[in-house]
Protein backbone atom coordinates (compact mmCIF):
# COMPACT_ATOMS: atom_id res chain seq x y z
CA UNK A 1 0.00 0.00 0.00
CA UNK A 2 1.23 3.48 -0.89
CA UNK A 3 0.50 7.06 0.12
CA UNK A 4 1.30 10.40 -1.48
CA UNK A 5 2.34 12.79 1.28
CA UNK A 6 2.44 16.58 0.86
CA UNK A 7 3.24 18.92 3.74
CA UNK A 8 2.59 16.20 6.32
CA UNK A 9 -0.82 15.34 4.83
CA UNK A 10 -1.86 12.24 2.91
CA UNK A 11 -3.27 13.36 -0.44
CA UNK A 12 -3.71 9.92 -2.06
CA UNK A 13 -3.97 6.51 -0.44
CA UNK A 14 -3.39 4.24 1.18
CA UNK A 15 -3.93 2.24 -1.99
CA UNK A 16 -2.28 -0.09 -4.50
CA UNK A 17 0.15 1.44 -6.95
CA UNK A 18 -1.64 3.56 -9.55
CA UNK A 19 0.70 5.81 -11.46
CA UNK A 20 -1.99 7.92 -13.26
CA UNK A 21 -3.73 8.65 -9.96
CA UNK A 22 -0.55 9.72 -8.19
CA UNK A 23 0.61 11.80 -11.17
CA UNK A 24 -2.83 13.40 -11.44
CA UNK A 25 -2.67 14.49 -7.80
CA UNK A 26 0.82 15.90 -8.36
CA UNK A 27 -0.37 17.80 -11.44
CA UNK A 28 -2.98 19.52 -9.29
CA UNK A 29 -0.09 20.73 -7.14
CA UNK A 30 1.54 21.91 -10.37
CA UNK A 31 4.31 19.36 -9.89
CA UNK A 32 5.38 17.65 -13.09
CA UNK A 33 7.17 14.31 -12.68
CA UNK A 34 7.27 10.83 -14.14
CA UNK A 35 6.63 7.95 -11.77
CA UNK A 36 7.42 4.23 -12.25
CA UNK A 37 4.90 2.25 -14.27
CA UNK A 38 5.02 -0.65 -11.83
CA UNK A 39 5.24 -0.93 -8.08
CA UNK A 40 8.37 0.97 -7.06
CA UNK A 41 11.06 -1.05 -5.34
CA UNK A 42 12.88 1.88 -3.76
CA UNK A 43 10.95 4.09 -1.39
CA UNK A 44 10.38 6.81 -0.50
CA UNK A 45 10.15 8.55 -3.87
CA UNK A 46 11.14 12.09 -2.91
CA UNK A 47 9.54 14.57 -5.31
CA UNK A 48 10.44 17.81 -3.52
CA UNK A 49 11.13 18.96 0.03
CA UNK A 50 7.44 18.73 0.96
CA UNK A 51 6.25 15.87 -1.22
CA UNK A 52 7.01 12.16 -1.40
CA UNK A 53 5.46 8.74 -1.97
CA UNK A 54 6.11 5.95 0.49
CA UNK A 55 4.80 2.73 1.97
CA UNK A 56 1.80 2.83 4.27
CA UNK A 57 0.75 0.64 7.16
CA UNK A 58 -2.73 1.00 8.55
CA UNK A 59 -4.80 -1.21 10.82
CA UNK A 60 -8.33 -0.74 12.11
CA UNK A 61 -8.26 -1.87 15.75
CA UNK A 62 -10.79 -4.34 17.03
CA UNK A 63 -13.87 -2.69 18.47
CA UNK A 64 -17.49 -3.37 19.35
CA UNK A 65 -19.34 -2.29 16.19
CA UNK A 66 -22.63 -2.26 18.07
CA UNK A 67 -21.69 0.64 20.34
CA UNK A 68 -18.30 1.88 19.09
CA UNK A 69 -16.95 3.54 15.97
CA UNK A 70 -13.49 4.57 14.82
CA UNK A 71 -12.09 7.91 13.71
CA UNK A 72 -9.03 8.56 11.59
CA UNK A 73 -6.64 7.63 10.28
CA UNK A 74 -4.15 9.79 12.11
CA UNK A 75 -0.78 9.62 10.40
CA UNK A 76 2.74 9.45 11.76
CA UNK A 77 5.44 10.54 9.29
CA UNK A 78 8.49 10.29 11.56
CA UNK A 79 9.97 7.61 9.32
CA UNK A 80 9.75 8.50 5.63
CA UNK A 81 10.16 4.84 4.72
CA UNK A 82 6.77 4.05 6.24
CA UNK A 83 3.71 6.22 6.96
CA UNK A 84 1.81 4.70 9.89
CA UNK A 85 -1.92 5.30 10.23
CA UNK A 86 -3.79 4.75 13.48
CA UNK A 87 -7.42 5.09 14.53
CA UNK A 88 -9.14 6.29 17.67
CA UNK A 89 -12.04 4.24 19.01
CA UNK A 90 -14.97 6.25 20.33
CA UNK A 91 -18.34 5.29 21.77
CA UNK A 92 -21.27 6.00 19.48
CA UNK A 93 -23.91 8.47 20.61
CA UNK A 94 -26.77 6.79 22.47
CA UNK A 95 -29.32 8.04 19.94
CA UNK A 96 -27.41 6.45 17.08
CA UNK A 97 -27.10 3.14 18.91
CA UNK A 98 -30.83 3.13 19.68
CA UNK A 99 -31.74 3.94 16.08
CA UNK A 100 -29.60 1.10 14.72
CA UNK A 101 -31.03 -1.39 17.23
CA UNK A 102 -34.61 -0.33 16.49
CA UNK A 103 -33.92 -0.83 12.76
CA UNK A 104 -32.41 -4.23 13.51
CA UNK A 105 -35.48 -5.15 15.55
CA UNK A 106 -37.78 -4.20 12.65
CA UNK A 107 -35.73 -6.34 10.26
CA UNK A 108 -35.83 -9.29 12.66
CA UNK A 109 -39.58 -8.89 13.19
CA UNK A 110 -40.11 -9.02 9.43
CA UNK A 111 -37.96 -12.15 9.17
CA UNK A 112 -40.05 -13.79 11.89
CA UNK A 113 -43.31 -12.54 10.37
CA UNK A 114 -42.74 -14.12 6.96
CA UNK A 115 -40.84 -17.21 8.14
CA UNK A 116 -43.96 -19.39 8.11
CA UNK A 117 -45.61 -21.41 10.85
CA UNK A 118 -47.34 -24.74 11.32
CA UNK A 119 -50.80 -25.76 12.41
CA UNK A 120 -52.84 -28.94 12.59
CA UNK A 121 -55.59 -29.49 10.03
CA UNK A 122 -57.56 -32.73 9.89
CA UNK A 123 -55.03 -34.38 12.17
CA UNK A 124 -52.10 -33.43 9.94
CA UNK A 125 -49.44 -30.86 10.84
CA UNK A 126 -49.05 -28.56 7.85
CA UNK A 127 -46.78 -25.61 7.05
CA UNK A 128 -48.41 -22.24 6.43
CA UNK A 129 -46.93 -19.56 4.18
CA UNK A 130 -46.98 -16.31 6.20
CA UNK A 131 -45.43 -14.09 3.53
CA UNK A 132 -47.68 -11.14 2.78
CA UNK A 133 -48.77 -12.60 -0.54
CA UNK A 134 -49.14 -16.12 0.83
CA UNK A 135 -51.39 -15.23 3.74
CA UNK A 136 -53.60 -13.03 1.55
CA UNK A 137 -54.36 -16.06 -0.63
CA UNK A 138 -55.69 -17.92 2.41
CA UNK A 139 -57.76 -14.94 3.52
CA UNK A 140 -59.21 -14.24 0.07
CA UNK A 141 -60.22 -17.86 -0.42
CA UNK A 142 -61.79 -18.00 3.04
CA UNK A 143 -63.77 -14.81 2.34
CA UNK A 144 -65.07 -16.12 -1.00
CA UNK A 145 -66.23 -19.50 0.29
CA UNK A 146 -69.92 -19.77 1.18
CA UNK A 147 -70.14 -22.23 4.10
CA UNK A 148 -68.72 -25.56 5.22
CA UNK A 149 -70.57 -27.31 2.44
CA UNK A 150 -67.99 -25.77 0.10
CA UNK A 151 -64.57 -27.39 -0.08
CA UNK A 152 -61.34 -26.56 -1.82
CA UNK A 153 -58.28 -28.64 -2.69
CA UNK A 154 -55.16 -27.13 -1.14
CA UNK A 155 -51.54 -28.11 -1.58
CA UNK A 156 -49.27 -27.77 1.45
CA UNK A 157 -45.56 -28.69 1.50
CA UNK A 158 -46.67 -31.88 3.29
CA UNK A 159 -49.20 -32.80 0.59
CA UNK A 160 -52.79 -32.22 -0.58
CA UNK A 161 -55.81 -31.71 1.69
CA UNK A 162 -59.46 -31.03 0.86
CA UNK A 163 -60.36 -28.07 3.09
CA UNK A 164 -63.68 -26.86 4.39
CA UNK A 165 -64.28 -23.19 5.15
CA UNK A 166 -63.73 -24.03 8.82
CA UNK A 167 -60.35 -25.60 7.97
CA UNK A 168 -59.35 -22.48 6.06
CA UNK A 169 -60.52 -20.30 8.95
CA UNK A 170 -58.27 -22.24 11.31
CA UNK A 171 -55.34 -21.75 8.94
CA UNK A 172 -56.02 -18.01 8.71
CA UNK A 173 -56.24 -17.75 12.52
CA UNK A 174 -52.98 -19.67 13.01
CA UNK A 175 -51.21 -17.39 10.54
CA UNK A 176 -52.57 -14.26 12.21
CA UNK A 177 -51.50 -15.52 15.64
CA UNK A 178 -48.00 -16.12 14.32
CA UNK A 179 -47.83 -12.67 12.70
CA UNK A 180 -49.16 -10.90 15.77
CA UNK A 181 -46.56 -12.59 17.95
CA UNK A 182 -43.83 -11.15 15.69
CA UNK A 183 -45.20 -7.62 16.08
CA UNK A 184 -45.61 -8.08 19.84
CA UNK A 185 -41.98 -9.19 20.01
CA UNK A 186 -40.84 -6.07 18.13
CA UNK A 187 -42.85 -3.74 20.37
CA UNK A 188 -41.36 -5.29 23.51
CA UNK A 189 -37.85 -5.08 22.04
CA UNK A 190 -38.26 -1.40 21.11
CA UNK A 191 -39.48 -0.63 24.64
CA UNK A 192 -36.40 -2.42 26.01
CA UNK A 193 -34.15 -0.36 23.72
CA UNK A 194 -35.79 2.94 24.67
CA UNK A 195 -35.53 2.15 28.38
CA UNK A 196 -31.78 1.39 28.25
CA UNK A 197 -29.90 4.06 30.20
CA UNK A 198 -26.42 3.79 28.67
CA UNK A 199 -24.29 2.14 26.01
CA UNK A 200 -23.54 -0.88 28.21
CA UNK A 201 -27.26 -1.54 28.66
CA UNK A 202 -27.85 -1.20 24.92
CA UNK A 203 -24.95 -3.53 24.20
CA UNK A 204 -26.58 -6.18 26.38
CA UNK A 205 -29.78 -6.18 24.30
CA UNK A 206 -29.96 -9.19 21.99
CA UNK A 207 -31.87 -8.78 18.73
CA UNK A 208 -30.88 -12.02 17.00
CA UNK A 209 -29.87 -14.94 19.16
CA UNK A 210 -26.41 -16.25 18.18
CA UNK A 211 -26.48 -19.54 16.38
CA UNK A 212 -24.49 -22.42 17.80
CA UNK A 213 -21.82 -23.81 15.53
CA UNK A 214 -22.63 -27.39 14.48
CA UNK A 215 -20.47 -29.85 16.35
CA UNK A 216 -18.07 -32.02 14.40
CA UNK A 217 -19.29 -35.60 14.01
CA UNK A 218 -17.35 -38.19 15.95
CA UNK A 219 -15.94 -40.73 13.51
Amino acid sequence: MYVLVHKERVLVGPRDWNRPMFEGALNKLKIQTLLPRRDPQELPIEIDDDTYITNAAITIPSHNEKIETYHGPYWNFENKDLAVGTYEIKEKQLGSIRELLINDAAAERYRREVAGTTTEIQGTTVTLDTSRDGRNIFLQKYTLMGDDADTVNWKFPEGWLTLTKSDLGNAVAAGETHIQSAFDWEKAKVEEIEAAADAAALDAIVIVEPQEEPSEPIL
